[in-house]
């Protein structure tokens, strides 16, 4: 029997990335092993602190920006997990526009950052179409096999559901650069594919291609409806000020003032997005 987890993450899969669209992740790194020591999951993660410990252990004062290329050129054979640590790789890279609001709003002055941050949201996008295309067709073999398969779900949603760097939201050529790269995306699966997980049963590849294919556009709508409201200065001014509301004051307790700006914040951006026509239930 599967576990309440594992469970509910092949239940409530399709929501996975829907329910935390919103979120701009923020991929610390602390220094302990180099990126380029660590390209393959080393051993079977069952708990989504698992994961989280494998991104903080890349040291980001060592890499480079070729282990980002190095990572990029092997994302068609890379699962879930390791397309989020090698997405973690290219944005932990240090870079002249992290950080610099007015060099990050002209990102074409500085090609070679602008593709790293890009390079990082489209490993990041693969990482959760892999993901829920995996979840959805790979059934695990054992209970600890379903322990994995729902670390990966909660990866997600707790942590790396949302979209990535702001700023290639904001710059239309860095945008369809990155969807292009997503639509051109076709990653290899047969027998031997390991998703991070024993499974009990492999379709065969058209199966999986289909329902990947699926998900691919799925996430490609939910990252236009990004781009739409993080284009529009009204939605994103919104945005900033409940983002750095948040980041000041962590938790909302509820019937605080910081709690009922928060709600007024997020009932404005809503209201914004519907006069904009996205949907975020999709």
């Amino acid at each position: 029997m599967m576990s309440a987890v594992a469970l509910q993450s092949r239940r409530y899969l399709t929501r996975t990335v829907s329910a935390a669209i919103l979120l701009v992740v923020s991929v610390a790194c602390s220094p302990e092993t180099a990126a380029t020591q660590l390209v393959e999951t080393p051993q079977r993660i069952t708990s989504v602190e698992g994961h989280l410990s494998r991104l903080q252990e890349i040291d980001a004062e060592s890499i480079t920006s070729s282990d980002c290329e190095s990572q990029f050129s092997r994302a068609e054979q890379l699962n879930a997990s390791d397309l989020f640590y090698a997405s973690a790789v290219c944005f932990a890279v240090e870079n002249p526009l992290r950080g610099n609001f007015l060099l990050a709003a002209g990102c074409w002055l500085l090609a070679a950052g602008c593709w790293l941050l890009a390079a990082g949201c489209w490993l990041l996008a693969a990482g959760q179409v892999r993901a829920t295309a995996d979840l959805s067709i790979l059934e695990p073999m054992t209970e600890s096999d379903e322990d994995a398969a729902a670390s990966i779900y909660g990866l997600i949603f707790f942590h790396l559901g949302g979209p990535g760097e702001e700023v290639i939201y904001r710059n239309e050529s860095q945008f369809e650069e990155l969807t292009q790269m997503i639509e051109d995306w076709r990653p290899q699966f047969d027998s031997a594919y390991d998703p991070g997980w024993e499974v009990a049963d492999y379709p065969d590849q058209e199966s999986y291609r289909n329902v990947l294919a699926e998900f691919k556009a799925h996430r490609l709508v939910q990252l236009n409806n990004v781009r739409t409201v993080f284009s529009d200065d009204q939605y994103y001014a919104l945005h900033r000020r409940f983002a750095e509301l948040q980041a000041r004051v962590g938790m909302f307790t509820e019937g605080s003032p910081e709690y009922e700006q928060s709600e007024d914040l997020q009932r404005r951006m809503n209201e914004r997005a519907e006069e904009l026509g996205v949907d975020w239930v999709q």
